[in-house]
């Protein structure tokens, strides 16, 4: 019985060392080829061209990408990011172009044509039919990949520009808003114009702060319909921006006309970002302001 025993692991312990040597000697499968070669660290450039809209240029800077063409403005850095996926995008299926029909698949006008760093341009085509892949060409080569995110190679560069109102580094001197001005005094404190007893400093440091630092939902083309207001921001380094007021409701719509867009805000932000009301804290004064003589220091 002992025997048995011994000759079972005996068995047991030469089929793991045959399964381990066989392991090790399998051939090495190939890594899928990709669109391109290069990563997302290592692109600089990144040229758009759709048909019948202007190319689009985008630049990686040290504060991040920009937009160079059609306008010149910061980009929306996640949508930048899910572009430059696309050079890394591994290849379903490879195949040469003069084996299949270019026109069917969509690569004799293609939708978009994208270069990374002056590389060959990646032509996407059209989708294959049953589960929805999209046909790219690099060159004489055909590429059948997942479908990327085609919002952000559309042609439409208003999804590619920053959804933050402002810098992230841009700091208000001058805030113009539609009733009232605010000025930034020697002392670092706000001067209201008109002024009046029922606004707050601490409502007018909270306007200023929520102009500096908010997000938009989705920036838009902007249409030729007139914005009834005006908002104008004068900031220490960035130079001037002009914010026409197009809607209040549903959302806040405030375009840019010298970038062609409209971002979408929240309705609710419209409030405290136009009229210096702030929810949840007092925008009025609680009490008179009173100069503190030495003995009451």
């Amino acid at each position: 019985m002992r025997a048995r025993t011994l000759l079972n692991v005996g068995l047991i312990a030469g089929a793991a060392v045959m399964g381990a040597l066989l392991w090790l000697d399998r051939p090495v499968e190939p890594k899928p080829d990709t669109l391109t070669p290069l990563r997302g660290e290592a692109i600089e450039q990144i040229r758009i061209t759709t048909p019948d809209q202007p190319p689009i240029e985008l630049s990686r800077t040290d504060s991040g990408w920009r937009l160079e063409a059609p306008v010149t403005t910061r980009a929306d850095q996640a949508t930048v990011n899910q572009i430059l996926r696309l050079a890394s995008t591994p290849s379903r299926r490879r195949m040469a172009a003069g084996q299949v029909d270019l026109a069917r698949l969509g690569l004799l006008e293609p939708v978009t044509d994208v270069q990374f760093n002056g590389t060959p341009v990646i032509q996407l085509g059209g989708s294959e039919a049953v589960k929805g892949f999209r046909y790219a060409q690099v060159g004489p080569d055909i590429h059948l990949i997942n479908e990327p995110n085609m919002q952000a190679l559309d042609g439409d560069y208003s999804d590619l520009i920053s959804r933050r109102l402002l810098p992230p580094d841009a700091r208000i001197t001058r805030l113009t808003l539609p009733a009232r001005q605010l000025s930034l005094d020697d002392q670092g404190g706000w001067t209201l114009e008109p002024a009046t007893d029922a606004i707050s400093a601490d409502a007018t440091e909270r306007t200023v702060d929520l102009w500096e630092r908010t997000q938009a939902m989705w920036a838009g083309p902007a249409d030729d319909e007139p914005a009834p207001e005006t908002v104008v921001i004068e900031t220490a380094d960035h130079g001037r921006f002009t914010f026409g007021v197009v809607a209040r409701e549903p959302q806040l719509q405030l375009r840019r006309d010298d970038l062609g867009v409209v971002f979408q805000v929240g309705a609710n932000r419209a409030a405290p970002l136009l009229e210096l009301t702030h929810a949840g804290a007092s925008s009025l004064k609680t009490q008179p302001d009173v100069e503190l003589t030495p003995a009451e220091e």
